[in-house]
């Protein structure tokens, strides 16, 4: 697994997280 690949699901993580209440 690419560094890339961590951090875009990171971000898709912290997105959903922070916008589901």
């Amino acid at each position: 697994m690419s560094a890339e690949h961590v951090l875009t699901m990171l971000n898709e993580h912290e997105v959903k997280f922070v916008g589901d209440p």
